[in-house]
């Protein structure tokens, strides 16, 4: 130390600040060199903070080394470069200490030796003997993984796998399976079914239904074939036939291939194009309007638009839904209906008016027992038809019936004094029918009616007081003739006389 100190005060050697010095009289050996900082005559500044680099040209570095047998002398930066490639190329290699560092000398004269200080935007032909502090700017071809990630996607798949899935997708498939999804599907059909469903359409079929269909089709046939309602058609229709069979027609009605009820339900599994599934809520109004359709004469009808079409139901004539999209009203007046009023339509339970009313429409059959179960209706129109039958006594149990025209058909029996708890009745049309027996005197609990018409009919007995108490307005009986079939002080017309 006390030897370089002296050396370098003594300016042995100085080249714009530095010392050359040796440690021996050998100046010779290239070991022996080193080269240091030339002490100032005032105070050194403080060190500047960060690190030393590792490459940087010093333009008039000198270096003092041995060449073949040659004396030792100075060499700087300008004159290596002028130097032959062999003589150059030999010197660039010497290791020098410099800055506390020792490297060889293209590292302090980079321009001389031809050598690049830039770290490299690819990678390196060979791996280095430490990793870098930062990822590289660009991925290696390394086969084996460096223990740092790179700032990009490597170029390659490595040679062996990961040690377990990437907490984060990959942009390309891998071998693997990762964590999270990929952020595209693949370009090649993975080696088997995922566990899960992907959200867009692969080659093959995942395990699991995808969440939408596919844009264009597979390339290859899948292992099963897909279907609507996510079950095969034969399913879906043994699905539905059950449904029908235990919710709303028998199945011996079902089975017989000549009933309004087989063909509702035939054209419901395979015509019907809106193709609900088994478990649909609309599947009963639906299969109720079209059994209407099939068992009313629905083909010979005068307005039947819409009809057995794709539509939704309420759209179809003369069916008017609610806001929930419940069947409301059947208004098909007037409209060629011939055949039987189904006993299903009770089953529409929000249903308020039935008017199948009019001389060109001729309903046979009975009024369905059923009915009475229809909590929310209010009107019942069938007057002008072929119905028969006695009236049901259920019928006046619902409390919202307002209106009751069943004249000009062919019912028959005795009125029942049930009619009593129906007090919201307003109309009673019974006019031109086959009734018999005595009129019951719980009409006298209908405070609202104002029509009560009962002529040519086979009523006998009297109108009581407590009737005529109520002063219905347009009341009608057969209290004509001598002897009357019925004896009345207050109606306003007596039948056969008008």
């Amino acid at each position: 130390n006390k030897l370089c100190l002296a050396l370098c005060l003594a300016q042995i050697f100085p080249v714009d600040g530095y010392c050359f010095v040796s440690h021996s009289e050998d100046v010779r050996s290239p070991t022996n060199v080193l080269l240091v900082p030339c002490p100032s005559k005032f105070p050194s500044l403080p060190p500047t903070p960060g690190p030393t680099p590792a490459c940087h040209d010093v333009g008039k570095f000198v270096t003092k080394a041995a060449i073949g047998r040659a004396a030792a002398k100075r060499i700087t930066c300008k004159s290596l470069g002028k130097s032959k490639q062999a003589r150059r190329d030999r010197i660039c290699g010497f290791g020098v200490l410099f800055e506390d560092m020792t490297r060889p000398v293209k590292f302090w004269c980079p321009q001389a030796c031809g050598y690049d200080c830039a770290p490299s935007t690819s990678p390196v032909r060979s791996p280095t003997s430490s990793p870098s502090n930062n990822p590289s700017s660009a991925p290696s071809k390394s086969l084996s993984p460096s223990k740092m990630p790179s700032l990009v996607p490597t170029g390659s798949p490595s040679s062996t796998p990961s040690d377990g899935p990437s907490s984060l997708p990959s942009f390309s498939p891998t071998h693997l399976p990762s964590n999270a999804l990929t952020y595209s599907p693949s370009n090649e059909p993975s080696d088997g079914p995922s566990s899960l469903p992907s959200f867009s359409p692969t080659h093959l079929p995942s395990n699991a239904l995808t969440y939408s269909p596919s844009n264009e089709p597979s390339t290859i046939p899948s292992n099963r074939p897909t279907f609507r309602c996510n079950v095969e058609p034969q399913v879906r229709s043994d699905g539905i036939s059950d449904y029908i069979a235990s919710k709303i027609s028998n199945v011996t009605t079902l089975e017989d291939e000549s009933s309004p009820e087989s063909a509702a339900l035939n054209w419901l599994i395979a015509d019907d194009g809106r193709y609900l599934c088994a478990g649909d809520d609309r599947l009963m109004q639906r299969y109720v309007s079209a059994l209407f359709y099939f068992a009313a004469g629905g083909p010979a009808w005068i307005k039947a638009e819409g009809f057995l079409s794709g539509d939704d139901e309420c759209k179809w004539s003369g069916i008017d839904c609610n806001s929930s999209g419940n069947i409301e009203e059947l208004n098909l007046d007037d409209n060629n209906l011939k055949g039987t009023l189904p006993p299903e339509l009770y089953h529409l339970e929000d249903l308020t008016t039935l008017n199948f009313d009019g001389t060109k429409n001729s309903l046979s059959g009975t009024l369905p027992n059923t009915f009475g179960n229809l909590l929310n209706l209010r009107t019942i129109d069938l007057d002008k038809n072929n119905l028969e039958g006695t009236l049901p006594a259920r019928i006046f149990a619902l409390q919202k019936l307002e209106v009751l025209d069943i004249d000009s058909n062919f019912f028959s029996g005795t009125l029942s004094a049930a009619i009593g708890n129906s007090t919201n009745l307003k109309s009673i049309q019974l006019h031109n029918n086959r009734f018999t027996g005595k009129i019951p005197l719980e009409v006298r609990n209908l405070v609202d009616l104002s029509t009560f018409t009962i002529y040519d009919n086979e009523f006998t007995g009297s109108i009581q007081d407590d009737i005529c108490d109520l002063e219905i307005d347009s009341l009608v009986a057969d209290c004509a003739g001598q002897p009357p079939k019925i004896a009345c002080d207050c109606c306003i017309k007596c039948f056969p006389d008008f």
